[in-house]
């Protein structure tokens, strides 16, 4: 994403786009079994600050957020810092749902 810096600066400032980074937890350990093959939190931070830097508009997406595994009020509070040091503009929430189970036509 950030070879492309040029590119979305000009778009941004535009009004045109906003980057969205997601992160999951700050818990490494919990970012290898539910995402083994993404950038660690660190990694995403880092282009948040990088992307601000630049004046593109970006912030995090908190996805998925996963009751009772990454939900504590310490793993939140710290995303929430980490993406406000790194310059982040907006911060989304999204909850994990579990599809529920269909029911038959009666």
């Amino acid at each position: 994403m950030l070879r492309d810096t040029a590119l979305l600066k000009e778009h941004s400032q535009k009004g045109l786009l906003a980057v969205s980074v997601s992160l999951m937890s700050p818990d490494e350990k919990l970012r290898e079994i539910f995402e083994p093959l993404a950038a660690p939190a660190s990694e995403r931070i880092n282009v948040i600050k990088e992307l601000t830097k630049n004046d593109i508009f970006c912030g995090a997406v908190l996805s998925p957020i996963i009751p009772y595994i990454s939900d504590s009020d310490e793993q939140l509070e710290e995303l929430f810092e980490r993406v406000k040091r790194a310059g982040g503009q907006y911060i989304l929430l999204r909850s994990f749902a579990p599809p529920l189970p269909r029911r038959s036509a009666a």
